[in-house]
């Protein structure tokens, strides 16, 4: 990471998202396997060997949970304005292969409905703490739909400020 350097010999700048979904069970450094604390000291301490003894100034941190409900759930263990840079979330539509138009249309409003709710509080949290808004990972398994990416996800972010979804 040190090493990357532009035409011009200045580092490039690297959206770093350690530790992320978070607020799921299954990673070790998730819900299930690390406290509230373990989880911010783990983050704290990733940003603070990377900042001062790897003496890396490139780093944008990304603070990352999967679907969550509510503000305090988003926040919950969110390690502190000072090492983070950007806000974001992970959200996917699931649908088993082959189901009905009808089974899909309700798995998409399903979905609709949770991003949109999730992206008005990460568009709260990231005004209130001064932070960039993204939403890092979405997708649909399998994409059975054609128009999946402008009738089902266009509808829902295009009327919110984040800097890009992937």
């Amino acid at each position: 990471m040190k090493k990357l350097k532009g035409s011009d010999g200045k580092h490039i700048p690297l959206i770093f998202r350690p530790y992320h979904e978070l607020n799921g069970g299954w990673f070790w450094w998730g819900k299930d396997s690390t406290s509230t604390q373990e989880y911010i000291d783990l983050y704290r301490y990733t940003v603070d060997y990377f900042k001062n003894k790897k003496r890396l100034h490139n780093l944008i941190y990304v603070f990352n949970t999967n679907t969550f409900q509510t503000d305090t759930e988003f926040t919950e263990r969110t390690p502190g304005d000072d090492v983070i840079d950007i806000v974001s979330f992970d959200n996917y539509q699931f649908s088993k292969p082959n189901q009905p138009d009808s089974v899909l249309k309700q798995s998409s409003i399903k979905y609709q409905a949770q991003v949109k709710n999730g992206l008005t509080i990460l568009d709260s949290v990231a005004k209130a703490h001064n932070k960039i808004p993204t939403f890092a990972e979405t997708g649909f398994e399998g994409i059975s739909a054609n128009d999946w990416f402008t009738n089902t996800l266009w509808p829902i972010i295009k009327d919110y400020k984040i800097s890009y979804v992937l």
